[in-house]
Order: structure tokens, then sequence, then C-alpha cells
């Protein structure tokens, strides 16, 4: 069962919101952000500066850093940026661009939901980055960005939702990038109250997107009760905040591949290796996206100033293997890794991930450039995401690509 609760937070003023909510933070260079944070002095991205993101000869020590964030905060909040709202509640929040809407419910959930395996994982976290995140909420103590998650579609979650939707909404602007976003306060305890007890009835959720977040925030709760010998349970940093959606209201974009050299091979010789695993046909295509494969188990491939369709013949895809039969594992498992050497696909310097969200012009760009071959993917399903969850099993790096993403700063909880 998973347990939510309503909650107080600061809130991006409405008439500001386009210029506090960040953009997806994975989808910019670090030298990007350091660009955007500069030009846009009220963006949240502010509070979540990294040192690596300035010019060398101006990156603050790390402590230093840290403390920049917090004043920052501190001043955006002053500077009545945020409005504190202390009627305890939750947030209806909708996001869509072009013919794509979602609408998910922004709650607390207990930490030890993550810890007993009431939200499902499938992705490895890497320790060096969970410290770093942890040192930023020791000294900056805000949450920003919900841990997005996922559940089967229910239909008195729904009913709650639409009936929210109804009134006027707190929050409502479309970002620079298209996505119209739209958020509403619930701070009905009887509609609160249907909506506890129709999760109450889901065994489980799934994590979709910040594992790292996650491990952070079950780290960081382990941390502050070990230092409070008065710990009851009830303390903020026992909750995470996080942003729920339907099953069937998700979006997972692929996420391309982009290998730097051929490892000594000519491109008539890679084309004669993958032939021994796949079909390959050429494609003709007057644009990049003409190209995006159409089914599961179908790769795209551009090198050559052409693009190429793989397709896996029966009997080649483990279906009966929740990870193996996913078509990342098939690339890495057919021709990354016995045909051009990536056998690190999480550390090679020779092998670069391309959101699905860039477009394959993006491919084209790149390849034009002086990477060698891009790859272009079916994307994995949300179905194919739960089986792993489910099977206990994760998948490999750069699997999925959520599209719109939950942006940071339009409601902070401060701990």
């Amino acid at each position: 069962m998973t347990a939510i609760r309503p909650f107080q937070c600061y809130y991006a003023s409405p008439d500001l919101a386009h210029d506090v909510a960040c953009p997806a933070y994975d989808a910019m260079t670090p030298g990007q952000r350091h660009e955007f944070a500069l030009a846009n002095p009220l963006n949240y991205l502010n509070v979540m500066r990294s040192t690596e993101e300035y010019p060398e000869e101006q990156r603050p020590p790390f402590d230093e850093n840290l403390q920049r964030n917090s004043e920052k905060l501190q001043q955006l909040i002053r500077n009545r940026v945020f409005v504190f709202n202390d009627r305890p509640g939750v947030y209806i929040y909708r996001l869509s661009k072009g013919d794509h809407e979602q609408t998910g419910l922004i709650a607390e959930i207990p930490v030890d939901e993550f810890d007993c395996g009431g939200i499902k994982k499938h992705e490895h976290t890497r320790r060096d980055k969970e410290d770093v995140l942890i040192r930023y909420r020791d000294e900056v103590r805000a949450s920003s960005t919900p841990i997005s998650l996922t559940y089967p579609s229910d239909p008195t979650v729904g009913e709650v939702v639409a009936r929210a939707k109804e009134k006027q909404p707190l929050i409502d602007f479309t970002s620079d990038d298209g996505v119209h976003q739209t958020i509403w306060f619930l701070g009905d305890p009887e509609e609160i109250r249907r909506l506890q007890q129709a999760f109450g009835q889901h065994q489980a959720l799934y994590l979709t997107d910040g594992h790292h977040r996650t491990a952070v925030c079950q780290k960081w709760a382990a941390k502050r009760r070990s230092e409070n010998p008065n710990h009851t349970g009830d303390e903020p940093y026992n909750f995470v905040l996080t942003a729920m959606f339907p099953d069937d209201q998700m979006r997972i974009l692929e996420y391309n591949r982009l290998v730097h050299d051929l490892g000594g091979l000519s491109q008539d010789e890679l084309l004669a290796r993958i032939s021994e695993y796949f079909t390959v046909e050429p494609l003709n295509v007057v644009a990049a996206d003409e190209a995006r494969p159409q089914e599961r188990h179908q790769f795209s491939m551009y090198i050559g100033s052409k693009w190429y369709a793989l397709t896996a013949p029966d009997g080649l895809v483990p279906e009966e293997d929740p990870v193996r039969c996913l078509d990342v594992c098939l690339l890495q498992d057919y021709i990354l890794g016995p045909i051009l050497g990536i056998e690190d696909p999480r550390g090679d310097p020779r092998i670069d991930y391309v959101p699905g969200a860039f477009g394959l012009d993006e491919i084209e760009r790149r390849v034009f450039g002086g990477w060698a071959v891009g790859f272009a993917c079916y994307p994995t399903s949300v179905k194919e995401l739960m089986a792993i969850a489910d099977a206990g099993e994760v998948m490999p790096p750069k699997s999925t690509w959520f599209d719109p993403k939950v942006r940071s700063g339009l409601l902070v909880r401060l701990r």
C-alpha cells in the first residue's frame, strides 16, 4: 500500500512561475546551465548550481557554492518570488504539449516505502553522486523536484483529479519549450481521504525518474534519525515529495546512441558484421525523423550520410527475459559490444547518448560533426519498465527518457 499525505510548502508566485520554473536539467550541458542561470536570475536553477557549471577560472569551492545556493533560495523567498501556503494539501499537476497530456498528483509519501519495496526501482545509482546530493540537502534543506512515480490507472483517483481541475488553477503558464504547465491546489480533507484510500489499495508504485534523489532521501532520513534522540517519525525528513502519474498517461521517448569511431572497421565491414544478426535495408528519407523505428526490435542506423533500417529476425530476441529483450540490450549485446567494442556503456568515452526529444536530426548533426555512427532505438514502454521492476531487475543505463518532465522550483518544501 502507498500512504500519501498532504503537506505545506512554498509555491512560485503565479505571475512569476514562468521565470522561476527550471528547464529540464538533464537536457542542458553544464555550460548551458551556467549561461541560463546568469540570464535568468529568478530561475530556480540558481538554487541548484553545481561547481562544474562555472568556467574554471570562476569556479567556487564546493562548500562555498552550496552556501550560495542556500542564500539564493532565501533571497527568492524574501523577495516574495515564492508564496507560503500554510494550509496542508496536495497538488494536481498537468503537463501538456501537442497532442500529449498527463496529469499527476504531488504529495508526500513516507521514505520507508522506498526502504521496504513499496516503491519499485529499475536503475542502479552512483555513490559519488549521492554523496554530493546529500551535502546539498544538508546545506540548502529544500526539496523542489518531486520524485516521479507511476501507478496503474485508478478510476477513483481520476475522479478526484477531474473535480479538482474544474476549479481555478493556482499556477498556469507555458514554458519556453512549449510545455503547458498547470497546478491546482487540493485542500479538501474529504477528497484527500478518497485519494489516500485509493492509493492504499495499490501494492506498489513504480519509480520512473529520480533514482539518485530517492537514494539521497533514504540516506538523509537515516542520518537525521540518528542525530535526533527525540525522533518520532512525523518529522519532515521522514517524507519524500513525489509526483505520481497514471501509467496510461506516461510517455517514454527513446534514448539514442552515438559511437565515436568504428573500432578499426570500415563502413562496409560494419554493415557486413551487423548483417550477420539483423536484416539491413537502406532507407530513402528526406527528413531525419522519417527514419524513426516503427516497432520493437527495429533500429535505424546513420552512417556515411545514409540511414539504414536494422530489423531483428524471429528467434533472436529472448522474450522471456524482461531485461535482455529490451531493444537497448539487443543493441548492446549484438552490435555495440561484440562489433564496436563498447563493453562498458556506462563509462566508455566512445559512446554518447541523445534523448529522443532532440530528434533524429541531432544524430545527423553529431555524425556530421565527427562521430562515426548513430543508432536510433524504439522507445522502452511503461509495461517493460514495470516488468523489470517487478522482477527485481535493473535496466541498462540510458534506457528511458520520460517526456515531458516534472520541473523544479514550482513547489518548494523546506526541511
